[in-house]
């Protein structure tokens, strides 16, 4: 299951989280696509001097900081499964495609985590998407749609709680040039975007309504934002628990400027059959990579315009380049 796509700008790799969810099919870990090949199908990426048994892995979201001064590029996973929630980190190695493991940050403000951008190799962002970790509980918060959910701060030596009493916020990011922080409120089907000090603290600049349960976002090379959505959030929550039913996808386009949406799109939408349940996307250099919430599929489009407006999934599917199994 695809849980976030993160572009490495410095070599055109693009790099994916996958939630082991325990199913015969499933395959816990991090792979690596190189998109300026012609072969998409993706790579598993090796884990060095990693402490945790794989089996026990949970991987949601992910984010990378490169040291401009050493080059170093560092990536930090959150782990999360029932009993604990954790940020991992490690440094990516270029010339073999493989992570060496470096340490792991745990915290009692952290619950259900779903999502985190790093700010510096020691400092990163991180929603709670949920209070409540055990699986009877966290069902019935959401259920009663509690506002319990928060964003919080590691700054390098102590967590705080930056803006809470949300409802599941999910995705975050932040704006190339990291004057903003941009968050998926799930809950409330909204994008909020912070304006970001250097300190940590947030300062609330826009809530913007998308109509619609977006998951992890992601942020192209011309700063706007694109998400996997959810339209129908009975359908997914019926797909979640059977695969084999399809929930509708979609993806949006919202177009920033200055630290402000002006615009909306939804460059793709599919009934499920396509695609179900999609969660994440990413856009890059005419290619479209989808990622879906439950069913480990990866759907990539070369020489799609869907940025001028929607593309049905007949026309999709002449674009389709690669699609995983279930």
């Amino acid at each position: 299951m695809a849980r976030l796509l993160l572009l490495f700008a410095k070599t055109g790799l693009r790099f994916n989280s996958r939630w082991n969810t325990k199913s015969e099919h499933s395959e816990g870990g991090v792979f690596v696509w190189d998109l300026s090949k012609s072969d998409m199908k993706p790579k598993r990426v090796e884990i060095n001097n990693y402490p945790t048994d794989m089996s026990q892995v949970d991987f949601h979201g992910l984010s990378c900081w490169t040291d401009n001064k050493t080059d170093e590029i560092y990536i930090f996973i959150v782990n999360q499964n029932e009993t604990s929630s954790s940020v991992d980190v490690f440094i990516f190695d270029e010339e073999d495609l493989s992570l060496y493991y470096m340490i792991t940050y745990q915290d009692p403000l952290f619950n259900v985590l779903k999502d985190i951008v790093a700010v510096n190799k020691q400092s990163f962002f991180i929603t709670n998407y949920l209070y409540c970790r055990g699986t009877v509980v966290s069902k019935i918060e959401m259920l009663l749609m509690l506002r319990w959910g928060s964003v919080l701060f590691y700054d390098g030596e102590t967590t705080s709680v930056v803006h809470d009493g949300l409802l599941m916020p999910n995705g975050i990011h932040k704006s190339p040039d990291n004057r903003y922080l941009y968050l998926a409120h799930t809950g409330l089907r909204e994008v909020l975007i912070y304006r970001l000090s250097q300190n940590g603290t947030l300062s609330l600049r826009q809530r913007f309504p998308t109509y619609s349960l977006l998951g992890y976002i992601t942020v192209d090379e011309n700063g706007n934002i694109w998400a996997g959505s959810q339209p129908k959030g009975v359908n997914f929550i019926m797909h979640l628990g059977d695969p084999t039913v399809d929930s509708p996808s979609q993806v949006l386009r919202l177009k920033i400027e200055e630290g402000h949406i002006l615009d909306i799109t939804e460059p793709f939408v599919d009934d499920g059959r396509l695609i179900s349940g999609s969660s994440v996307a990413l856009y890059a250099k005419n290619k479209l990579l989808i990622g879906s919430a439950a069913t480990k599929t990866i759907v990539l489009s070369s020489e799609i315009i869907a940025v001028r407006g929607k593309v049905k999934s007949e026309e999709f599917r002449r674009h389709l380049m690669y699609r995983s199994n279930r």
